[in-house]
């Protein structure tokens, strides 16, 4: 065995799962209701379960009830004083954050299927001969983490810092600082349509915040979930592709059909997974979108009223542009990866071709352009949609902009009906 072989063979013996490099990031996501499976950090994925008696599930079933509740209660709002532009943001992430939601509860509901799908698919790239490359699955499964901390934390704790001194400045500057009580104050400012329906008491206050934090956390969790699927299969997709090269590189002409074989996998697992997830694929790029248009063309508006709403609105933006390409990028490095095998074959020279190999070049000449998440099954994610996506972001931007006039309020005008 040459020392490159047996350097192979002891980089791929530290190779951790799909399951296993993601579930830190589940675990911490049960804390807002999500993926509420059990044993989801134990290594062997025949041990999760569902249940729908467990804490985990009642907890995720009473965020589902009360925030879609919410969200019922926003859009009735919009019935009964009707559709404007400038609150529509609002409108949009009570709403979607719900969708969202319940997708991924949908998600749950499957997940032991999924994991088991996904490691019968990928155990082939869990040993010899296959190897990865720079970062391990793992190590980037933790960057995503990270990633989804820093997205849904720092945002919402700025937006509760930068709401209540707004809220603080309402009260002292239209000389309501004596006479009105802060949350109260607060609730008529960014959640009216709750004070319609239900009278205004302080001890509610928490339950709201419990459901806000909730629905903050879905939206990016969300994202981050697309994230990881794209992460996984693109590095299994890597990995087919590294060892083509090494093949090459070697000499080694004589498995084409055990490649062809862990090809259709991977195309097999592309196909599993975006069944379950390209749903919930249209609904993220679809809000990120309208949410980045609806935010661009708020930046027009002259109503932020001091410096830290200033910050905070900009701040929000730039962390929205980076979760939607992000999330895009992601998705469509997937289908550049999937394009690289066959650039590899193209280069193994013709005497060393056969019946094996001209099958497998030809699988991948029909797939590879098809490798890639889809949205409701109508288009796929790649390089080329992102720009026609950016280019629809645009067109919407300017009929905005063109159509609606921004209208200028005032710190005492800032009370929503």
């Amino acid at each position: 065995m040459t020392l490159e072989k047996s350097k192979i063979i002891k980089i791929s013996a530290t190779h951790t799962s799909f399951h296993e490099s993601i579930s830190t990031i589940l675990a911490f996501s049960q804390f807002f209701g999500m993926i509420s499976v059990k044993n989801v950090t134990n290594s062997d994925e025949r041990l999760l379960k569902f249940s729908w008696f467990s804490i985990r599930t009642i907890y995720a079933i009473t965020f589902l009830v009360l925030g879609s509740t919410e969200s019922a209660f926003a859009i009735r709002r919009v019935f009964r004083l009707g559709f404007n532009i400038h609150f529509a943001e609002g409108l949009f992430f009570f709403t979607m954050s719900m969708i969202r939601a319940i997708l991924i509860f949908k998600v749950t509901l499957n997940w032991k299927d999924i994991i088991q799908y996904w490691r019968k698919a990928e155990s082939v790239f869990l040993h010899p001969p296959y190897f990865e490359k720079g970062w391990k699955l793992k190590s980037k499964c933790r960057c995503i983490f990270i990633f989804l901390i820093v997205q849904f934390v720092f945002p919402h704790v700025f937006f509760l810092v930068a709401s209540g001194y707004d809220n603080y400045v309402n009260l002292k500057t239209c000389h309501m600082l004596d006479d009105t009580d802060f949350w109260h104050n607060y609730m008529q400012i960014y959640r009216p349509h709750l004070l319609y329906h239900i009278p205004y008491t302080p001890y509610l206050l928490p339950l709201y915040e419990w459901i806000n934090m909730l629905q903050a956390f879905v939206v990016s969790f969300a994202d981050t979930l697309i994230i990881l699927f794209a992460t996984g299969i693109t590095t299994r997709l890597n990995q087919f592709n590294d060892l083509l090269e090494y093949m090459m590189k070697q000499k080694e002409y004589y498995h084409w059909r055990k490649m062809r074989h862990d090809y259709v996998k991977i195309v097999n697992l592309i196909r599993f997974t975006d069944s379950h997830i390209h749903i919930l694929s249209f609904i993220c790029i679809g809000h990120n979108s309208l949410q980045f248009a609806f935010r661009v063309f708020k930046a027009f508006k002259p109503n932020r009223f001091n410096l830290l709403s200033h910050i905070h609105f900009y701040f929000v933006l730039i962390i929205l542009a980076i979760q939607l390409i992000a999330t895009l990028f992601t998705c469509a490095n997937m289908n550049r990866s999937a394009l690289k095998p066959l650039e590899t074959l193209r280069n193994i020279p013709s005497k060393y071709w056969s019946i094996d190999f001209k099958i497998l070049q030809h699988l991948i000449e029909i797939e590879n352009k098809r490798l890639a998440f889809t949205v409701v099954k109508s288009s796929f994610i790649t390089r080329s949609m992102i720009l026609s996506l950016f280019g629809t972001i645009a067109t919407f931007q300017i009929i905005l902009l063109d159509q609606v006039q921004p209208e200028r309020e005032t710190i005492c005008t800032f009370v929503n009906d």
